[in-house]
């Protein structure tokens, strides 16, 4: 058999195995409580970086989140020391591979902003931009990293409009409020959002007759319509019949940061538009997904360790306690699209190959336990054409290529002749 049908014959093996398969997607919303610089009362006696770094890796650990957004992270000025701990303290401790984060922007000069993480296996940050108000809205468009990019040349894209609403009842909060949901649903009319789209944040909103919630879910174009996933729609505040959905606030007790009064509003949100909740776009929400983690119905008015909550750990718990006055908001949505994923085509022969840094143009590459001697690696198209091959003695080299995205083959003969061949998709970062 020549190499090209031998690679012809793994792509149809590869393209049977995924058929039918279906990706989940993780997603988290979260206000941080002024998380990064110590502010007013927040500082490090009660709202310490460093201890809520260690909360939040118990937390990011439970729900594994794909896609992460933020409110609440301080800032001065555009520095990032504050973002990037959450890379750095958090994600990329314990999760592989590494996930990056969007770009700062602060055009409406605050103290807190909004940020996106994301999972780099299975996104590409594809643009963002900011719709300005009160606070910036943030507009984040992802790629997904389908594992039939190349052979259909297509994809799914999913936008993530993340906003922090004004705080705080009266009615001069509530027209900034109505103001800045006005804007939101001004920009996904002007620029024909109408794929698949999540709006998250805190909303700070205490009923659902309040103008900037009608904004959402009652517009005068009814396709860009949002939609609440779990269908509770009412008077949440202070209201014992949404109970279970209350994301606000962990605390009855003031401390000098986190607000008190226990859990009797529902500020927090993850709303979907028309084609996430039809499937138009090959992305939909799976039912029964969505939580307000830390919420069991049992915390009316009550401080989240006086809940319940028998299916928590105690470790959780506390770290739901500590982390904010706000719990995290998480839904899944699935695809019947699959993850690109680097896939051994051999079964291991005693040589191994490490991939790292995949990205467009060049990556990494660890020969493990290779034989002293000179190594042969050759890189392959999808249709069998040899791009790239190099003869080296180094178990640590670094590849460039000049080849568009898509779906390669790599092989690699060692000194013994002993072969592994690698499945590797190649996106444009």
């Amino acid at each position: 058999m020549t190499i090209k049908h031998y690679f012809f014959s793994i792509l149809f093996f590869i393209t049977i195995k995924f058929i039918f398969a279906q990706d989940t997607i993780t997603v988290l919303q979260y206000n941080l409580l002024n998380y990064g610089i110590p502010v007013y009362g927040c500082d490090n006696s009660n709202n310490s970086p460093e201890n809520k770094d260690s909360y939040l890796r118990t937390i990011t650990s439970y729900v594994r989140p794909d896609v992460f957004t933020v409110n609440e992270m301080r800032v001065e000025s555009y520095d990032t020391t504050a973002v990037d701990r959450i890379l750095e303290n958090v994600l990329n401790i314990h999760f592989n591979p590494a996930y990056k984060r969007a770009n700062i922007t602060n055009l409406a000069g605050s103290h807190i902003i909004n940020m996106l993480y994301y999972n780099t296996e299975k996104f590409t940050l594809y643009s963002q931009d900011v719709i300005p108000a009160y606070r910036d809205i943030n507009v984040y468009k992802l790629f997904y990293k389908s594992d039939d990019l190349q052979e259909n040349n297509d994809t799914l894209f999913l936008t993530c409009i993340v906003t922090h609403l004004k705080s705080s009842q009266g009615a001069d909060n509530e027209a900034i409020r109505a103001e800045m949901t006005s804007s939101i649903m001004n920009y996904i009319e002007e620029n024909n959002l109408f794929d698949n789209v999540l709006l998250m944040g805190d909303f700070n909103i205490y009923t659902d007759q309040e103008e900037a919630f009608q904004n959402l879910i009652n517009p005068a174009n009814e396709e860009i319509t949002f939609y609440d996933p779990i269908e509770q729609i009412g008077n949440w505040h202070n209201n014992d019949a949404f109970a279970a959905y209350h994301t606000q606030s962990t605390h009855t007790t003031y401390n000098n940061c986190a607000s008190s009064g226990g859990m009797d509003d529902r500020f927090d949100y993850i709303l979907m538009n028309k084609s996430v909740k039809n499937n138009l776009f090959n992305l939909v929400y799976k039912t029964d997904s969505y939580k307000a983690i830390g919420n069991d119905g049992s915390c009316f008015n009550e401080s989240l360790l006086s809940c319940e909550n028998v299916d928590l750990s105690s470790e959780l718990k506390t770290a739901l306690y500590n982390m904010s006055d706000h719990l995290p908001i998480t839904l899944k949505l699935t695809t019947d699209k699959s993850p690109a994923l680097f896939s051994r085509i051999m079964p291991r022969t005693g040589l191994n190959v490490e991939i790292k840094n995949l990205n467009f143009h060049e990556f990494e590459l660890q020969l493990v336990n290779a034989a002293q001697g000179l190594n042969t690696i050759q890189i392959y198209s999808s249709l069998g054409k040899l791009i790239y091959v190099q003869k080296t003695d180094k178990s640590r080299v670094t590849i460039s290529l000049n080849n568009e995205t898509g779906i390669y083959f790599m092989k690699v003969v060692d000194a013994r002749q002993r072969i592994n061949i690698e499945k590797l998709v190649i996106i444009k970062e």
